[in-house]
């Protein structure tokens, strides 16, 4: 179907000059108007190579505006600049004979924006939407799939727009919930395909929530081990609830502390609305007081390790370790994945392994005498992840159990996906744990439920 049937079949359109302040303007659908003062300047040198659309208006308006804009809002925009710097009267405009209705003139407007991919997926979606309901208001909702039932279907607006069903359906559900929740910043997402994953990504938050609450629920008085595990995720700020935790009572700790790297731009593949990232200039003050806190709980002649980003923070957190009292070495663990990754790999060789430091208070001997720094294990596919810098319950084991003994008191200040609670569980240790996202709580509740 072409553009010309696209729009409508109207003919004896006239080329005319008219006073500018004799154009009505009503609400458009496209809002960004761009930089109009450019526009006014090429427009003011090059003159206007493409007249505005009008009609005449309807009887009731025209004493004051005999007529109404109907494409060309931008252009309008920026002659009326210059009517008002120049003193310009008169513009030119292509005149479509008759009133036309709303139907006719949105899909003018749809057609001089779509078509020249002017228009904001938002506005463009708010259009489609608009069109979509006119159509079926005049011709009334299609409930037949025979070739020639009356009607108006999302299959005959895919006919008259070249897009699939599949994209106009999610461009109208997307404009509708533009309208329904205002409060949301839409202008925030750059493209349709980042709007459509923060909505799918609150659908699974909420679906998550409910499945969590009927596991809960779903317990009975045998399940103490599963409720206990479950209690200990706390859902609040680490440097709150360490608080309530005495001087000398922990005997391992592991730390997956933000990374302040940008992570979401050196991992792209996630999900990052609940991940809480620490800017550089604030690093520092940061981990010393978490590495204090940590440094107070543990038991004397015990563990501790960090996670962290090699660069820039190798040399910076060894300082801040040695500055709280721990004792650690530069030559760190290091947990093989087997896979890499690179950001430049025309100029970078892929990263296949992530590091922690490994501190002790006092002289703790490690557990498992002998053992090497490398662990090595596959990560868990980015599609079956929770969170960002999420990591195998094996390989939790493994390391919890290299340094520390059954029975122990584990804390970990942020626990992310939970893993690390779980692998305590599995070797009979006691877990503790905290996190500012309870969509991460959530997810830990439910693996719970099916683990334990």
């Amino acid at each position: 179907m072409s553009k010309d049937d696209l729009i409508l079949k109207i003919s004896n359109i006239e080329f005319i000059e008219i006073p500018i302040d004799k154009i009505e303007v009503t609400d458009r659908f496209r809002e960004d108007l761009g930089d109009i003062d450019a526009l006014a300047s090429s427009i003011s040198k090059e003159g206007l190579i493409q007249p505005v659309a009008i009609c005449k208006n309807s009887a009731e308006s025209s004493t004051v505006f005999p007529y109404k804009l109907l494409a060309g809002g931008r252009r309008y925009a920026a002659l009326s600049h210059i009517a008002k710097t120049h003193g310009l009267e008169t513009i030119s405009c292509r005149l479509y004979p008759g009133e036309l209705s709303e139907l006719q003139m949105r899909m003018l407007e749809f057609a001089e924006n779509l078509y020249r991919k002017d228009m904001t997926w938002q506005e463009e979606d708010r259009l489609k939407r608009r069109i979509y309901e006119l159509q079926q208001q005049i011709q009334g909702k299609k409930t037949s799939t025979a070739k020639n039932a009356p009607g108006f279907s999302l299959a005959d607006m895919s006919k008259m727009t070249g897009s699939s069903k599949g994209s106009l359906s999610e461009s109208i559900s997307l404009a509708k919930m533009m309208e329904s929740t205002p409060g949301v910043n839409w202008d925030g997402f750059k493209t349709r395909s980042d709007a459509m994953k923060a909505v799918k990504g609150a659908k699974k938050v909420v679906q998550q929530s409910a499945d969590a609450k009927i596991a809960v629920a779903s317990m009975g008085e045998g399940d103490t081990k599963k409720k206990k595990l479950i209690n200990s995720y706390h859902v609040k700020d680490f440097f709150e609830g360490v608080k309530k935790i005495g001087n000398n009572t922990i005997d391992f700790i592991e730390i997956d502390p933000p990374y302040s790297i940008d992570l979401k731009n050196v991992k792209k593949d996630y999900d990052y609305s609940s991940y809480t990232e620490i800017h550089p200039d604030k690093y520092s003050d940061f981990m010393l007081s978490l590495f204090r806190e940590s440094y107070r709980v543990l038991k004397p002649n015990s563990w501790m390790i960090c996670w962290f980003g090699s660069e820039p923070w190798h040399e910076k957190i060894y300082q801040w370790l040695v500055s709280s009292k721990f004792q650690t070495t530069r030559l760190c663990g290091i947990w093989v994945k087997g896979q890499g990754q690179s950001l430049n790999p025309d100029r970078c060789l892929a990263n296949s392994y992530e590091t922690f430091f490994y501190a002790r208070k006092g002289s703790p001997m490690l557990n498992r005498p002998g053992s090497t720094n490398v662990f090595d294990y596959s990560p868990i596919p980015p599609q079956l992840k929770v969170h960002p810098t999420e990591r195998s319950i094996e390989l939790m084991e493994d390391i919890l159990t290299t340094f520390t003994a059954p029975n122990a008191n584990v804390l970990v200040p942020f626990a992310g996906s939970g893993n690390t609670l779980i692998a305590a569980a599995k070797q009979q240790m006691i877990p503790i744990g905290f996190d500012l996202a309870k969509e991460y709580q959530e997810s830990y509740s439910i693996k719970i439920h099916k683990m334990f």
